[in-house]
């Protein structure tokens, strides 16, 4: 019987999706959205599964979203993007994130196109 190890990846189309490889690195079948359908059907093909592996960084996604999730739940907190009004085909000027809680009465931005920690003080 051969073995294969089922893992997990983010897909673009798809979101957190699993998927079946064999000893040589070989993706084997399609892929899944729940891990026990990968299973099922390596197991229902005559396959071994011998291992479930999710990359460490899938996991670090997987955690961030939901800190993420809560944190903006917590505070009614909206994230959008906001430009100058002399803004227009020609070029995007004065581009910023706001971070803002209509029922909390609280606005933050940040110039630019992106957000680090280092940005919020």
């Amino acid at each position: 019987m051969k073995e294969v190890i089922v893992y997990s990846y983010q897909d673009m189309d798809f979101g957190f999706v699993f998927r079946s490889s064999d000893a040589s690195g070989n993706s084997v079948g399609n892929f899944f959205t729940k891990e026990s359908d990968a299973k099922e059907w390596a197991t229902d093909k005559g396959y071994k599964v011998v291992e479930t592996f999710t990359p460490e960084s899938e996991l670090i996604k997987e955690k961030f979203t939901k800190e993420l999730k809560e944190l903006l739940k917590k505070y009614d907190v909206e994230i959008s993007f906001d430009y100058s009004d002399s803004s227009d085909t020609h070029g995007i000027y004065n581009p910023n994130i706001l971070f803002e809680s209509k029922t909390n009465n609280f606005k933050k931005s940040v110039n630019g196109y992106g957000v680090s920690s280092s940005d919020l003080k």
